[in-house]
């Protein structure tokens, strides 16, 4: 069977098939197999949806895909892949990177991306709650500032770099 990556996340990928409908006794001899390979916590197999999520938290995912890739029953393709959606949106990062690293420069290390955009939604929240519109603009504006503190509190402290010439 072919299947594309529909979705991944660490220790966790969702694999769909490409051709629908799948034959449900097929799918679950497939999910089967792909339970028994070295690494595989669990896998959840879901005919109607024709996917398969694989539960790999020991293992990442090259691994286990090397592994199933042996086995000869699936065949993967490159599809709409987060890979390919990651690599197309590089530019994208590159040049936020950058803005990121100019704005740290040019701040001697008191604003970053994440600073300044924390500070906007929170500003934003507070004009909601001014104008009286608490519960659905005010609070998701509040829910998505502390989401971005929240990260960056979790991500590892890493020195700027300073801008290209």
């Amino acid at each position: 069977m072919r299947f594309e990556i529909a979705h991944q996340s660490v220790g966790r990928t969702r694999l769909r098939a490409q051709a629908r409908p799948v034959d449900a006794y097929e799918f679950a001899a497939l999910a089967e197999g792909v339970a028994g390979l070295a690494g595989v916590e669990d896998v959840d197999f879901r005919p109607t949806t024709g996917s398969l999520v694989i539960e790999h938290p020991d293992l990442a995912w090259d691994q286990i895909e090397s592994n199933l890739l042996r086995t000869g029953s699936i065949e993967l393709t490159a599809g709409n892949s987060p890979r390919a959606s990651a690599a197309a949106l590089a530019p994208v990062r590159a040049t936020l990177k950058q803005v990121d690293n100019l704005l740290t420069w040019v701040s001697s290390g008191g604003l970053d991306m994440r600073t300044v955009t924390f500070l906007v939604m929170f500003a934003l929240a507070l004009r909601q709650i001014q104008r009286g519109q608490i519960m659905v603009p005010a609070f998701s504006f509040l829910w998505y500032a502390f989401e971005i503190a929240s990260r960056s509190f979790a991500a590892e402290d890493h020195p700027p770099e300073t801008p290209g010439d």
